[in-house]
């Protein structure tokens, strides 16, 4: 009889809040004050449709108790930025377990010459390509940074692979430059991708440009995952003069990993996500655990300076984790996802109340080894 009562009640207050919204959009003044509010709204907060109404979300209207008066709206990429070409950047873990096995090697190479084909695609499909000179950054972490190609599109609607030809893979510059059809990007990036895919950084010399570079160069070891000091020397990569990078337009980035751990993770928050992930996973969270490396971690106030410096140039990152059971799947579970999530969630939220933006996507299951 209760229950009964209650839905009688639902019933009546959703038919009286449906009656008085007739009866307040039944004013015409009152439409138009809600259709100000609603494109205010959208355009302060960057959330036009790039299909609106050449990318500004329509006209935006300022209603008086006597006037309405209809305005235009600004231009498209103070309206709509996103609307706009922006950066890919491609970071890939190049850690041991990502390339001792043939069949993670090939998944992953097909990612990146998928992503780097149809961001071109985009990028030619959007005005102002030719002067905004987006691009398609392919790098991959494990000891530091490893800078493999950067591709964008010519004024003439081709290709361009720039990689590092015959110079040492430890300099950033890359000075070769491959045109090409867009339509043979993909195959061409992974058969370039191919030829290095092991993380034999440990013989490479140092530019003298990395993060932290002199008490980096005591200990490294072959197949690390260095996440944070490979972010570091992006960071100073994108920063750099010499690197030429067109620092008007935001960037996505793209992490592939595999991670289980990261081998530069602040200690503190190390800890906590193994006291977390023993919780949440119970007693089989031991059987997967690998070995830890002696290595310098960075310190918390590190990493928060680490992204709210990369913030300057990414404002959108995209994670693709391994499905792999043998190295980080626990109870169906990928564990780099679980540790990206404590990362953004709960570490980056203790900065100083300075967590910077960053739209988020996790992908745990698009990646199948």
């Amino acid at each position: 009889m209760i229950e009964q009562e209650f839905e009688f009640m639902e019933a009546q207050i959703a038919a009286d809040i449906e009656k008085r919204a007739d009866t307040f959009f039944s004013d015409s003044d009152n439409v138009e004050k809600v259709k100000a509010i609603a494109r205010t709204t959208v355009i302060e907060n960057k959330w036009c449709s790039c299909n609106s109404d050449n990318c500004a979300c329509g006209t935006t209207t300022t209603t008086t108790t006597t006037t309405t008066t209809t305005t235009t709206p600004g231009p498209k990429e103070a309206d709509c930025p996103d609307c706009t070409n922006r950066h890919v950047i491609v970071y890939v873990d190049n850690s041991e377990s990502m390339t001792d096995d043939e069949r993670k090697i090939e998944t992953t190479n097909n990612i990146i010459g998928m992503w780097t084909q149809s961001s071109l695609e985009e990028f030619r499909s959007k005005p102002g390509t030719s002067y905004n000179s987006p691009e398609v950054l392919l790098t991959k972490f494990s000891g530091r940074l490893q800078v493999n190609a950067r591709v964008s599109v010519t004024q003439n609607g081709q290709a361009e692979y720039r990689s590092h030809g015959m110079s040492p893979k430890w300099e950033w510059g890359l000075i070769d430059r491959a045109p090409l059809p867009i339509s043979q990007v993909r195959d061409y990036t992974i058969k370039e991708l191919n030829k290095d895919p092991i993380p034999n950084d440990l013989q490479w010399k140092w530019n003298g440009k990395e993060y932290n570079e002199i008490s980096r160069r005591a200990e490294t070891g072959v197949g690390t995952s260095y996440f944070y000091n490979g972010l570091y020397d992006l960071f100073n990569f994108l920063d750099a003069d010499e690197t030429q990078w067109n620092k008007g337009l935001k960037s996505t980035i793209v992490v592939i990993t595999d991670g289980e751990k990261f081998d530069d993770t602040p200690s503190q928050w190390a800890d906590e996500d193994e006291q977390v992930w023993a919780e949440k996973m119970g007693n089989e969270f031991m059987a997967l655990r690998r070995q830890k490396r002696v290595v310098p971690p960075m310190q918390v106030r590190e990493v928060c300076s680490l992204f709210q410096n990369l913030n300057k140039y990414i404002n959108k990152m995209i994670f693709i984790h391994a499905h792999d059971e043998a190295v980080n799947l626990h109870n169906d579970v990928p564990k780099s996802h679980f540790i990206m999530k404590r990362l953004f969630d709960t570490h980056l939220r203790q900065c100083n109340g300075t967590h910077p933006f960053f739209l988020k996507s996790y992908l745990p299951n698009l990646f199948q080894v």
